[in-house]
């Protein structure tokens, strides 16, 4: 009887343990995306550009533009990425939750 209770207990346990999220928690790890994220846009004239220029940056955007070059990259490291480097980065969704009409 014990053994079938912690077996269920086992089972419901691993159902409801999410899965392991990436940690970059770390701040070696951290610097290292950011270098990289750094060294791609400057090897890219027209995101590169478009940053001297202040021109506000989507994250979605750069997040798909990375994914493209098969980087993968979070939203969440962009937007510290952003905010490190002081460049301006806004949303695809205003906080009204509708498309933004322009940038």
């Amino acid at each position: 009887m014990i053994t079938l209770l912690q077996q269920c207990h086992a089972a419901t346990l691993a159902a409801t343990t999410p899965p392991p999220t990436p940690d970059c928690s770390s701040p070696a790890l951290e610097a290292r995306l950011h270098a990289r994220i750094t060294e791609s846009i400057k090897a890219d004239g027209g995101w590169y550009a478009r940053i001297l220029r202040y021109e506000p940056v989507v994250v979605e955007e750069l997040v798909e533009w990375f994914a493209g070059r098969g980087i993968e990259v979070a939203e969440g490291v962009i937007k510290r990425w952003c905010d490190r480097e002081g460049v301006c980065c806004v949303g695809r969704e205003s906080l009204g939750g509708g498309r933004r009409a322009r940038y």
